[in-house]
């Protein structure tokens, strides 16, 4: 649910959306309860598609809402291919340690998505902690931070998942907008579904901005097609 919303806490009106990975539709569900005019869908697997409708009665109906658009592509290569350019990208594939979509955590893709995002731009990256080794964490951190150099850091589960709100301009938090958010039917109710009713609510997911975040990452390899 909050890799849905992260986004809109930083862009007041987002004209396109590309939420990368659609699995159960939970996440793309959140992210279409804005009223955004397009919001493209991208998943590889035609299967995953046709059984995320299993989560129909949780997932919001993503496939449903106006302005969806239901790509069935690999990530790469559509953002190779097409010539919008999104105020937003969520990107949530799976672990990068996994073969077939490590390629979505590399300086390359990064720099990709760079290419194909407006100038004040909202890059949010799901990462899982479990599994993860301190300097492969470092690693992509820097990686990151190579496309994008003003990162918010979230804990979304505790000691599991992390998430990573990037972009080329600086991130601040309007408290305004949040509350503007919480104010409006759609996206409360679905904040409220996981305790997120204020905007003190929102900002205990908070861990750590730029300053931090380069203490930690340091001098780790970056993480390259070349090297991964």
């Amino acid at each position: 649910v909050l890799l849905g919303h992260f986004g809109y806490l930083f862009q007041d009106d987002p004209q396109r959306v590309l939420v990368v990975g659609l699995a159960s539709g939970i996440s793309a569900g959140s992210a279409t309860l804005y009223g955004t005019p397009q919001v493209d869908i991208l998943e590889i697997e035609p299967a995953v598609v046709t059984a995320s409708h299993f989560f129909d009665h949780v997932n919001r109906r993503p496939l449903e809402q106006p302005g969806v658009r239901m790509v069935v592509n690999d990530a790469r290569n559509h953002l190779y291919l097409t010539d919008d350019r999104y105020d937003i990208i969520v990107n949530q594939p799976s672990n990068p340690w996994i073969s077939g979509v490590s390629n979505l955590y590399t300086r390359e893709y990064f720099e990709l998505c760079r290419s194909r995002m407006t100038d004040n731009g909202v890059f949010v990256q799901w990462m899982q902690l479990y599994g993860m080794g301190e300097e492969d964490l470092r690693s992509i951190l820097r990686t990151l931070r190579t496309a994008f150099p003003h990162i918010i850091l979230f804990s979304s589960i505790e000691e599991a998942d992390i998430v990573m709100v990037a972009s080329a301009q600086p991130l601040e938090f309007d408290l305004d907008r949040i509350d503007r958010i919480l104010a409006t039917p759609r996206p409360s109710a679905d904040l409220a579904r996981i305790g997120i009713r204020t905007a003190e609510d929102m900002l205990t997911y908070y861990l750590m901005d730029d300053v931090d975040i380069a203490d930690i990452e340091g001098d780790a390899p970056l993480n390259t097609d070349d090297n991964m």
